[in-house]
């Protein structure tokens, strides 16, 4: 008896997915840069990320419903669902971040606010180059680098992001805009968190593939 030939697609279909949601990520934060340093645009950045978040949902459907039909997958159904799903949360905060731009009608935006959106940019691109590797067994000490540089960019937000909010509570602000600028700051330092989720996976592939 021969099986659906769906249960033995090409192992490449999973890597060619992940990749475009981690590229699709990668452009949604330079959206979210462009935001933060232009916030009159807010609104209308915040369409088009929405489009972008729509992708992501879409690409995150398609490899769930592959490994579904898949007997054999070229790396361990856990690992690519946590990279399917850990990448597009990425993308979830960042869209939920330019929400919040727009419903609180931010006009103008602090220093603090564009390095934090510099970091979660950067890691993202890293984070895009690392996942373009993972169906190069031979080029995993490239793939490791990116990652290292992934971390490098939430270390440095980590810093940012305590700064940003001692910054908060020492120069006596109304407590209305206190309160907006925390969950503003809380949001974007989570998207950086979870680019070195993505990197976790990814560091834990390349030790199994070693």
């Amino acid at each position: 008896m021969k099986l659906p030939i769906a249960l033995f697609p090409r192992e490449g279909r999973f890597f060619t997915l992940l990749k475009e949601a981690a590229d699709n990520v990668a452009a949604s934060t330079v959206l979210l840069q462009e935001a933060v340093c232009n916030p009159g645009r807010s609104p209308e950045l915040a369409t088009e990320l929405n489009r972008l978040e729509h992708e992501g949902d879409r690409i995150t459907r398609e490899i769930i419903g592959l490994l579904n039909v898949s007997l054999v997958t070229p790396i361990d159904r856990e690992d690519i669902t946590s990279l399917a799903q850990d990448i597009d949360q990425i993308i979830d905060i960042t869209e939920g971040l330019i929400e919040r731009l727009v419903l609180y009608k931010v006009t103008e935006t602090t220093m603090n606010f564009k390095l934090l959106a510099q970091q979660l940019c950067s890691a993202s691109a890293e984070l895009a180059l690392a996942v373009g590797l993972l169906n190069k067994p031979k080029k995993y000490d490239e793939l490791s680098h990116h990652c290292d540089q992934v971390i490098y960019y939430e270390k440095r937000a980590d810093r940012v992001y305590r700064e940003a909010i001692a910054e908060l509570f020492d120069n006596g602000k109304d407590f209305i805009y206190v309160i907006k600028w925390r969950e503003i700051y809380g949001i974007i330092e989570d998207a950086v968190d979870a680019t070195e989720n993505v990197c976790d996976t990814l560091q834990s592939i390349v030790v199994k593939g070693s």
